[in-house]
Parts: C-alpha cells; sequence; structure tokens
C-alpha cells in the first residue's frame, strides 16, 4: 500500500478518536477570558442567530440529481488533479512574475493585487487558472501557502509573514484583495479579523468562496460525512475546538470587508453552511458547475463569475479612493482659503490708523 495513503488512514483514525475523546469525555465547562462568558452557551447563542439566515440559504434542488452534477462534476475535480500537481509550478512562476514587476515597474504598486488562498488538501497550484483570468485583467497576482495543518493563529502569521516577505523583497505595497477557497476563504477571513494585518497590507476586501467560518451543521451530505472526520475544526458537533472557533469568529469583527460566494451544488460547503454573521453581502454561483471542486479555481465558467466579482470589489474601491481624494482636496482648498480670510483680517486689524486733519 502506498505510505501517502497509511498516513492518511492513520490521521485519520487519530481525528476521529479524538472528536470522539472531546464528544464522550470532555465535560469540564470552559470560560473565554476576555468576554467570561461560557464558550458552549455562547455557541448556542450564536447558531439560535444564525438559525433563520440558514433556513433562508437556498439548498440544492431534489431535481438535480447526482447523474445529472456528476460529469460536470469529474471534469472539475479531473482538472484539480491537474492543477495541485502540474499547476504548482505554473502558480511558483507567476509569484515569480509578480515579484519581477513589482520590482521593475514603478507603476505597478498603483494596481490592485489578487490574493489567492487554496483550501484543504489543497496546495497553490489549484489556483493559478483563476490567477490567469486576474492577469489578463491587468490586476497583479499572488498566492498564499495556506498550511492547512496549521492552528488557526499559526496559519494566519504564516500568511502575514508571506506578504511580509513579498514587501520587503520588492519595496511595494499595492492595495489587495485576498480570495480564498475553503479553509483558505477561513484564512482570508482570520486576516481580515486582524487590524494591523489589514493596515499594513492594505487589505481592502475579502473575497471568501465556500468558507465554513462557523463550522458545519444540520443533515450532512455523502460528501461531509467523508470530509467532516478530516476537517475537525469544521465539526461542531463533537469538537469544542470547532465550536470555539465557530463563536470565536462570531466575536471577531473584520476589518475589511468580506464577500460571501457559495456554490449552489456545492456538496461539501452547503450555502446555509457558507453563513458568515459579519459578510457585507452573501452571493451564489448557480448552475451545474458550481460544486466545491468548480469554484475551487479550476473551473472557466465558475472563475469568470468570481473574477467579476473581484471587478465589482475594485471599482467599487477606486469609488472611495476617487472620493477621499476629492474630498481631501475640497479640505486643503478650504484651509487655504480659510487662512487667506483670516490673514486679510489680521492686516485689517492691524493696518495703522490715520488721523483726519482738523
Amino acid at each position: 500500500m502506498n505510505w501517502k495513503i497509511i498516513a492518511i488512514l492513520l490521521a485519520l483514525e487519530d481525528k476521529v478518536r479524538t472528536a470522539e475523546r472531546e464528544a464522550g469525555k470532555n465535560k469540564v465547562v470552559f470560560v473565554d477570558f476576555e468576554t467570561k462568558k461560557r464558550v458552549e452557551a455562547g455557541y448556542k447563542n450564536l447558531e439560535s442567530e444564525l438559525k433563520p439566515w440558514r433556513a433562508a440559504a437556498p439548498e440544492q434542488s431534489k431535481k438535480q440529481t447526482r447523474t445529472e452534477l456528476g460529469p460536470s462534476n469529474v471534469g472539475n475535480v479531473i482538472r484539480n488533479l491537474f492543477d495541485n500537481t502540474v499547476g504548482y509550478g505554473i502558480s511558483t512562476y507567476q509569484n515569480v512574475r509578480t515579484r519581477r514587476e513589482l520590482k521593475k515597474d514603478p507603476a505597478a504598486a498603483k494596481k490592485h493585487m489578487t490574493v489567492l488562498i487554496p483550501g484543504l488538501f489543497q496546495n497553490i497550484g489549484s489556483q493559478w487558472r483563476l490567477a490567469r483570468v486576474e492577469r489578463k485583467k491587468g490586476r497583479l497576482v499572488y498566492h498564499v501557502h495556506p498550511h492547512n495543518g496549521l492552528q488557526k493563529e499559526a496559519r494566519e502569521d504564516a500568511a502575514v509573514k508571506q506578504l511580509e516577505e513579498l514587501k520587503n523583497k520588492t519595496g511595494k505595497n499595492p492595495y489587495k484583495i485576498i480570495s480564498g477557497h475553503s479553509d483558505g476563504a477561513a484564512l482570508g477571513i482570520g486576516l481580515a479579523q486582524r487590524k494591523k494585518a489589514v493596515k499594513d497590507h492594505k487589505i481592502y476586501a475579502v473575497q471568501a468562496r465556500a468558507p465554513s467560518v462557523h463550522g458545519v451543521s444540520g443533515d450532512y451530505t455523502p460528501g461531509q460525512r467523508i470530509l467532516i472526520p478530516l476537517a475537525p475544526n469544521d465539526n461542531v458537533r463533537k469538537s469544542y475546538t470547532a465550536r470555539r472557533g465557530a463563536y470565536y469568529n462570531a466575536q471577531r469583527r473584520p476589518h475589511a470587508k468580506v464577500y460571501v460566494v457559495a456554490g449552489e451544488h456545492d456538496g461539501l460547503v452547503k450555502p446555509s453552511d457558507a453563513v458568515y454573521k459579519h459578510a457585507k453581502a452573501h452571493y451564489l454561483a448557480r448552475g451545474k458547475q458550481s460544486t466545491h471542486f468548480g469554484t475551487s479555481g479550476g473551473n472557466p465558467d465558475m472563475n469568470k463569475l468570481q473574477s467579476g466579482h473581484i471587478d465589482d470589489i475594485v471599482k467599487e474601491h477606486k469609488g472611495e479612493l476617487k472620493r477621499e481624494q476629492e474630498a481631501k482636496i475640497r479640505g486643503q482648498y478650504k484651509g487655504e482659503a480659510n487662512a487667506k480670510y483670516q490673514e486679510r483680517q489680521n492686516m485689517r486689524e492691524n493696518k495703522p490708523k490715520t488721523k483726519k486733519a482738523a
């Protein structure tokens, strides 16, 4: 048996046992240091708050059978396998190209940069096709390694370090839109929750594709039954750690705008699981290609849709920057006018008075 398969099975067994221990024996009540509230109670309140949101989220049509969706998803899976092997080298080259452009072209820093983060069991290669679409639109692209094996804080630290290295090596710091998929989307939201990271790296917004920031709840799909043991941080039914993460993500407001994009036919992160309490908006990608692998960066139709959404985000930001600049100019003009008026007033007051002749 291949050693990689053995490693996966061992990891699966270990994580299942961990989940069972947490579900069965761990009855102690944990209290959050900052809020002094019981995390379990906080999570239950969060679930009550999100319940109407999840209920309102569209679910896969009963009429849309697996047989109908199968051929579309097989193509997406095959592309995904290619992208996570051969695509890794392509994405690495795209990063090199972006660093070179930032170093040599002074105008490059004025462009917006799309930072791409892959999801669970994916590497940066899975995003090269979406990156190519973004480059054709004139935006810079950069791939961030997700370090999915690390815990939340460590993953965020590793991502910030990569952005810091990019800034130090190029001497440039363009405005950034983070586009992450699945666990990469959760990582992007985590970066948005860090005020210093948002400010230091000029992160304007996060496009969160198929995130599960508050955990996977409700009835599991067949795909989720396979995935959940491998992703205990999403298993809010059995894992205290997952419930704590879901609760903390509700408590920590992002310092950049977050837009959620959910796939209508995503069987791993359903639209109801993609709900995020602090999202500026939730969008639904429709059609047979809107599966989990379809929104992961390999499908041309989904990439066109997702890149079009980034167009809207960049347009919105440019509009804000323009209004800020106009307000600044008006403020300067008003300040200069006030200064001149004050100067004339002072001159009148200080002008020596002449006596009239008798």
